[in-house]
Protein backbone atom coordinates (compact mmCIF):
# COMPACT_ATOMS: atom_id res chain seq x y z
CA UNK A 1 0.00 0.00 0.00
CA UNK A 2 1.49 3.39 -0.66
CA UNK A 3 1.22 6.05 1.75
CA UNK A 4 -1.33 8.15 -0.21
CA UNK A 5 -3.32 4.95 0.42
CA UNK A 6 -2.39 4.99 3.94
CA UNK A 7 -3.69 8.65 4.51
CA UNK A 8 -6.41 8.06 2.43
CA UNK A 9 -7.77 5.22 4.35
CA UNK A 10 -7.77 7.25 7.68
CA UNK A 11 -9.08 9.98 6.29
CA UNK A 12 -12.20 7.91 5.49
CA UNK A 13 -12.63 7.34 8.79
CA UNK A 14 -12.05 10.77 10.07
CA UNK A 15 -14.64 12.02 7.47
CA UNK A 16 -17.36 9.71 8.49
CA UNK A 17 -16.94 10.88 11.84
CA UNK A 18 -17.13 14.21 10.98
CA UNK A 19 -20.34 13.75 9.06
CA UNK A 20 -21.97 11.40 11.25
CA UNK A 21 -20.84 14.24 14.40
CA UNK A 22 -19.26 11.48 16.08
CA UNK A 23 -17.21 13.54 18.61
CA UNK A 24 -16.46 10.37 21.31
CA UNK A 25 -15.11 8.62 18.35
CA UNK A 26 -12.74 11.38 17.06
CA UNK A 27 -11.93 11.77 20.62
CA UNK A 28 -10.82 8.46 20.98
CA UNK A 29 -9.69 7.65 17.37
CA UNK A 30 -6.39 9.10 17.82
CA UNK A 31 -3.13 8.30 20.80
CA UNK A 32 -2.51 12.07 21.63
CA UNK A 33 -2.45 15.88 20.71
CA UNK A 34 0.51 17.57 21.04
CA UNK A 35 1.88 21.03 20.50
CA UNK A 36 5.33 22.22 19.53
CA UNK A 37 5.73 25.89 19.78
CA UNK A 38 9.20 25.71 18.46
CA UNK A 39 7.77 24.80 14.68
CA UNK A 40 4.19 26.21 15.77
CA UNK A 41 3.27 22.65 14.60
CA UNK A 42 0.24 20.51 15.95
CA UNK A 43 1.02 16.57 16.11
CA UNK A 44 -1.98 14.28 16.14
CA UNK A 45 -0.31 10.72 16.99
CA UNK A 46 -3.15 8.15 15.17
CA UNK A 47 -1.10 4.82 15.95
CA UNK A 48 2.71 4.09 17.70
CA UNK A 49 4.87 0.94 16.91
CA UNK A 50 4.87 -0.72 13.60
CA UNK A 51 3.50 1.15 12.07
CA UNK A 52 3.25 5.03 13.68
CA UNK A 53 1.25 7.52 11.68
CA UNK A 54 0.76 10.90 12.31
CA UNK A 55 -1.11 13.91 10.83
CA UNK A 56 0.70 17.39 11.81
CA UNK A 57 -0.81 21.13 11.16
CA UNK A 58 1.87 23.32 10.42
CA UNK A 59 1.10 27.11 11.10
CA UNK A 60 -2.49 28.76 11.99
CA UNK A 61 -5.75 29.16 10.17
CA UNK A 62 -5.78 29.93 6.35
CA UNK A 63 -2.38 29.51 6.28
CA UNK A 64 -2.23 26.37 7.78
CA UNK A 65 -0.12 23.24 6.05
CA UNK A 66 -0.84 19.45 7.01
CA UNK A 67 1.22 16.51 6.13
CA UNK A 68 0.87 12.88 6.94
CA UNK A 69 3.67 11.00 8.17
CA UNK A 70 3.89 6.73 8.50
CA UNK A 71 6.85 5.42 10.25
CA UNK A 72 7.01 1.20 9.76
CA UNK A 73 10.07 0.50 11.54
CA UNK A 74 13.36 1.55 10.05
CA UNK A 75 11.42 3.78 7.56
CA UNK A 76 9.75 7.00 7.50
CA UNK A 77 7.66 8.65 4.38
CA UNK A 78 6.07 11.88 4.56
CA UNK A 79 2.71 12.89 2.32
CA UNK A 80 1.86 16.65 2.07
CA UNK A 81 -1.38 17.00 1.82
CA UNK A 82 -2.79 19.46 -1.18
CA UNK A 83 -6.06 18.30 -1.89
CA UNK A 84 -8.28 20.94 -0.63
CA UNK A 85 -11.12 18.91 0.10
CA UNK A 86 -8.81 17.24 2.33
CA UNK A 87 -7.09 20.68 3.75
CA UNK A 88 -10.40 21.91 4.71
CA UNK A 89 -11.16 18.98 6.58
CA UNK A 90 -8.45 18.62 8.25
CA UNK A 91 -8.53 22.54 9.40
CA UNK A 92 -11.99 22.06 10.10
CA UNK A 93 -10.90 19.35 12.64
CA UNK A 94 -8.07 20.86 14.19
CA UNK A 95 -9.28 24.36 14.52
CA UNK A 96 -13.38 23.55 15.35
CA UNK A 97 -13.31 20.35 16.55
CA UNK A 98 -9.98 20.35 19.15
CA UNK A 99 -10.34 24.09 19.14
CA UNK A 100 -6.14 24.14 18.48
CA UNK A 101 -6.08 27.72 18.12
CA UNK A 102 -7.71 28.51 21.08
CA UNK A 103 -5.88 26.37 23.38
CA UNK A 104 -2.22 27.07 20.95
CA UNK A 105 -3.04 30.71 22.61
CA UNK A 106 -2.77 29.85 26.16
CA UNK A 107 -0.10 26.99 25.73
CA UNK A 108 2.45 29.88 24.69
Amino acid sequence: MTIAEHFYNRMEDIEEMMIMQDHEGLDNYGLSLTYNPDDDEWVWLLSWGGPSEEIVMIGRGNNAKFRYIYKDWFTRKEYGITSPMEEVALKTLFNDWFNCEELRDVLQ
